[in-house]
């Protein structure tokens, strides 16, 4: 700032002359300087504002522009979040009360990278304890690396892996891609596979319990079934009951009235009721089995 006088002297020629002074003062125009911490970031992106501009004596407001219509009005260093991505010329305006403005814009702009599009399937639909080799399809765009995640049985770095996953009835794993694009803005997708159940029911139809070690129980295999629904009958041609278990695990020996009898040779009648793991309606299954010693 800087002050002087201008004085103006008016004549006619014949009159006295008139004299007049005039006092003026310039004041400075702010030196405005804006830096950042970074230039670029995935979004959302915080960045630091800091103002290097040379000390103000006159009172002034000052207000900071972000490149993207937002503004605020604040003197010194502050952040800003980007909440979305693109390039963004922020500014730094800085007026004196005496109306002198002074500005400054960044000239190369702060880049607030975007992320991948991750997306990703898989075969077979559905995956069953019977088919539970899975081939992963990843659709993801603008990425150059991957992450899978298969919910504690293991990781793949592969853009397309296959992985085989446990036989367990009703199993659900929670499986998660994570993305990197060029600039290093990662994402992450995680979608459910449920390992779906089968009835499986297998029935031998003839056993020789003669004690020889072979083939000497008569124990249907079952599978995809809750245990606790499990009811198993085999019946003589009269229609008694020779034999009743809840119990998929217990073997039919050829015994009678809890073994102390055991029956003669021929064919008998078997009846199984289950309810499977998929659905809440109870299933029937029935058969021949034939005795031979």
């Amino acid at each position: 700032m800087f002050s002087t006088d201008y004085w103006i002297e008016a004549s006619d020629g014949c009159s006295i002359s008139v004299i007049d002074t005039i006092h003026v003062t310039v004041h400075e125009t702010p030196v405005v300087l804006l830096e950042t911490d970074t230039m670029e970031g995935c979004y959302p992106a915080t960045i630091s504002f800091f103002d290097l501009s040379l000390p103000i004596l006159d009172d002034h407001t000052c207000q900071w522009g972000f490149g993207n219509n937002e503004v605020i009005d604040y003197c010194g260093d502050t952040t800003y979040t980007y909440p979305d991505f693109g390039d963004f010329y922020p500014s730094l305006t800085i007026t004196t009360e005496f109306g002198c403005v002074g500005t400054d814009t960044l000239e190369d702009p702060i880049v607030i990278h975007g992320y991948p599009e991750i997306d990703f399937s898989w075969e077979p639909q559905p995956v069953t304890v019977l088919e539970h080799e899975v081939q992963f399809i990843n659709h993801t765009t603008g990425a150059i690396s991957y992450d899978w995640n298969f919910y504690y049985t293991g990781t793949s770095q592969l853009r397309n892996p296959t992985w085989n996953f446990p036989d367990i009835d009703q199993a659900d794993f929670d499986i998660c891609l994570t993305a990197v694009n060029e600039y290093g803005c990662a994402d992450t997708l995680c979608q459910v596979i449920i390992i779906e159940s089968i009835l499986e029911v297998f029935v031998p139809n003839t056993f020789t319990p003669d004690g020889d070690g072979i083939n000497d129980v008569f124990l249907p295999y079952v599978s995809g079934i809750k245990k606790e629904t499990y009811h198993f009958w085999i019946f003589n041609r009269w229609g008694d009951i020779v034999f009743y278990t809840e119990d998929f695990d217990k073997a039919w020996t050829g015994g009678y009235q809890n073994g102390e009898y055991y029956i003669e040779d021929g064919t008998y009648v078997w009846r199984m009721e289950v309810e499977p793991l998929s659905s809440n309606e109870i299933e029937v299954f029935e058969g021949h089995v034939n005795i031979l010693r």
